[in-house]
Parts: structure tokens; sequence; C-alpha cells
């Protein structure tokens, strides 16, 4: 049998509980009131945060890619993407109009495995958009369902804007390793190198 003061305890740890779950519910129903119905709506949003895989300049990189609107209230909406530049194309996009601070964080992290991301410009995000989704259909490959829906958020941010050549198929080859000279190759006889 327990003791009254264990069951004040019972009962206080409840009642914690239900504060926590209600506060819970409150910020969901907050941040459903504030997310858009689509990323259309939020383009006249100031840009808010960008990021991009640190390897984006390298010879056919696979590139994670965010693109933010921040509105002056804090509400925030965003969309990923992920390009293959070596061969794919695009090869995934995804609208995330009931964006919070920790989902982008939990997205950043979780796309930041193989290569860190990087804070970067909207334009690069928006060019490496658009060179993925030509490589995919110059292909003939299938593009990404959410497509139309996650490139919405571009609003006027456009790719033409972007300073920066992407560098697509695959790397080149590394350089024949170069054979040693005929001096270099006595040299080594001589002196048993």
């Amino acid at each position: 049998m327990s003791s009254k003061g264990e069951r004040r305890k019972q009962e206080k740890r409840a009642k914690q509980k239900k504060k926590r779950n209600a506060a819970s519910v409150r910020r969901t129903r907050q941040s459903a009131r504030l997310a858009p119905k689509s990323l259309a709506e939020v383009t006249g949003w100031p840009v808010g945060e960008c990021f991009v895989s640190e390897n984006w300049y390298e010879h056919g990189p696979y590139v994670h890619a965010i693109f933010t609107r921040r509105a002056s209230d804090g509400a925030l909406a965003g969309a990923v993407f992920e390009v293959d530049l070596a061969e794919r194309g695009l090869v995934v996009a995804k609208p995330l109009s009931g964006l919070t601070d920790g989902m982008l964080q939990s997205e950043l992290v979780t796309r930041s495995q193989e290569h860190a991301m990087v804070s970067h410009d909207g334009p690069l995000v928006a060019k490496l958009v658009e060179v993925a989704t030509a490589m995919t259909e110059e292909a003939g490959g299938r593009l990404p369902r959410a497509l139309a829906a996650a490139r919405e958020i571009f609003g006027d941010v456009s790719a033409d804007d972007c300073p920066h050549d992407l560098k697509t198929g695959a790397p080149p080859p590394p350089p024949p390793a170069r054979r040693p000279g005929i001096i270099a190759r006595a040299l080594d006889k001589l002196f048993g190198g």
C-alpha cells in the first residue's frame, strides 16, 4: 500500500504532466495558426536564413539545401532540397510550411551527417534547384511530386542573381601518376632508393 506522501507525489507529477501537455498543445495550435496554407502565401516575407552543404562548389557534389522565409511576427516557412549534380539532378523537394526554429535545427542536424551545412544566400539555393531540375529533365528522370509546392517559396529570388558556376557531371578522373625520369631512376638504382 502506498503512503500518503507517495500519493501526493504521484498527484503532483500527474498535474505537472498535464500542464506540460497543455502547453505543448497550445504551442502546436499557435504554430498551426501562424502556418501558411501554401508557400505561395509567404513570398512577401523577407528571406530568412538559407543553408547549403559545404561541398556545393565541388565538381558533381551531392548537396542538401534549405531556403527559408521569416515573417515579422516570427512565423517561419521553408523548403528542403537534395540535388545530385553528378548524375540524377533533383532528388528531393519538400515544402515546410509549418516550420519552427526547432524543426529547422533538426533538419540542419539531419542533413549535416556527411557534409556540414553552411549559411549562404538564397539565389544559390534557387540555382542549385534550377540546374538540378534541368539535369533530371534532360536525363528523362522523374521530378519530385512536391517540387512545384516547394519552389513557390523562392518568389522573386532568382537563380540568375547567383554569381557562382555549378560544376555538374562526374568529377574528372585524377591525372595518371608520373613515372620518374631516367635520371631519377638511375639515381635510385645507384643509391638503393
